[in-house]
Order: C-alpha cells, then structure tokens, then sequence
C-alpha cells in the first residue's frame, strides 16, 4: 500500500470508527495508532495501568481517577460487560450496569476496572463504540483535559429517578 493510500484508509477508518488492521503502515512515517483495541490488554489492574487507579469516592464508592494528567481524546480502557436487551427482563440497576446506545451492559462478571468509572452528569470521559475485526467493542475515551488526581466519569444514561446520583456536579440531576 502507497504512502497516499495508506493515509485515506486511516482516515476513513477514522472517521468511520473502524481501528485499522495491524498490517497498517500509517503515514508520514509515523506507524499507526488507530488500533488500540486490538493491543490493549483488558486484564490490566488500576497498579499496572499507566494512566489511573482505583480509589474510594465518597458515597459513590470506589471509583477511578487520573494517576496523571491525560489528554482530550486519549483512549482510557476497554468497556466489557454483557449486553442485555431492554424488554428480556434481565436488568436489574445495579452497581455495573451502563447504557450504550439502545442496549443495556452489565460489566460485574466481567472484571474490568472500567466497571469502576461512576455516573457523572458532567462526565471527563465518553464510550465510543468501534469495529475490531468485524466486532462492536467500546471504547472509554477522555472528552476533555482530566487533571492528575480528578475522579473519571461516564454518564450512565439510565434516567431512573429511584436511583440517586453522588457526582456532586453543581447542575446534577439528583438521579442516574
């Protein structure tokens, strides 16, 4: 593949949120970084991960703030659970489930620290769904500069008034 090819299908890739194949030689002589699905290892521990760490939150529990700084856009973790349907009568609110799109994931048996990233109503990160080898994986991705030391959050996007909310956000919901 030429210099030109391999830039239009890294940025196709990108733009359609497909990682590239290994075998992709990148541009600019730079090698290819739109594939860190395929690399990451999901068994990583809040000790071994480079970027964060497992802590007490308050009434939340615990959580997973920054060890450092981390960038806009950086890729944080893999987010593993077991898609559950809305009308198959499986879910019930607990401390791992999240919903990504028009699914439901309960991440409990799946032991991945990002199960551990709380409910915020003004969340530093974001999931991204992405195509791996013709699969659907999601992605944990930082929206936003994360100060050393800040805590991570996703919004769970549940909408369940029963369930209170920590995040402590001065626009919080009250709710997950």
């Amino acid at each position: 593949m030429d210099e030109d090819t391999s830039i239009f299908s890294c940025q196709i890739n990108i733009a359609t949120q497909i990682e590239c194949q290994p075998t992709c030689q990148g541009f600019n002589g730079k090698p290819c970084k739109n594939n860190v699905l395929q690399g990451f290892k999901s068994n990583l521990t809040s000790e071994s991960h480079p970027l964060v760490e497992i802590a007490m939150m308050g009434a939340k529990g615990k959580g997973i703030r920054a060890k450092k700084f981390i960038p806009e856009n950086t890729f944080i973790a893999e987010y593993i659970g077991q898609k559950l349907r809305p009308n198959d009568g499986k879910i019930k609110y607990g401390r791992y489930i999240m919903k990504i799109g028009d699914d439901f994931y309960d991440a409990e048996s799946m032991s991945s620290y990002a199960q551990l990233i709380n409910n915020g109503c003004d969340p530093n990160c974001k999931v991204e769904w992405w195509e791996v080898d013709g699969k659907m994986r999601a992605k944990v991705i930082a929206m936003r500069n994360i100060a050393e030391g800040k805590e991570l959050t996703i919004e769970y996007k549940w909408n369940r008034r029963e369930i209170p909310c920590y995040c402590e956000f001065s626009h919080c919901k009250g709710y997950i």
